[in-house]
This record gives structure tokens, sequence and C-alpha cells, in this order.
């Protein structure tokens, strides 16, 4: 009997594991996804300051002209 009750220990020790290293890797993905969007967020808001320093540029040009 204290065969089976290891074998089933060591059963719900592996599931265990199995879960925890599911858990981490879908953290993982997550937080990847979390930065990538994160650096999307900046480029586009990189490209929006871009965008309206050449508007900005434009329009003092026009203006001097």
């Amino acid at each position: 009997m204290n065969r089976k009750l290891s074998a089933q220990d060591s059963r719900n020790k592996s599931l265990a594991e199995e879960l925890s290293s599911s858990t981490m890797k879908k953290g993982k993905k997550v937080l990847v996804a979390e930065t990538i969007k994160e650096e999307e967020d900046s480029q586009d808001t990189l490209d929006r300051e871009i965008n309206e320093y050449y508007d900005y540029e434009a329009d003092r040009e026009a203006t001097q002209d």
C-alpha cells in the first residue's frame, strides 16, 4: 500500500510541476505580449511626435514665405 501512495504522490508531484511550468510559460507569453504592445505604443507615440514636428516645420516655413 505504501508503494501505491508513493506512486500516486509522484504522479501528483509531476502534474503539479507540469501545471507550474505551463503557468510559467503562459506568464512569459503574457509578459512578452505586453512588452510588444508597449513597444508598439511607444513607436506610435514616436511616429505621431515626428509627424507633428514635420507639420509644425512645414507650417513655419509656409508662414515665413
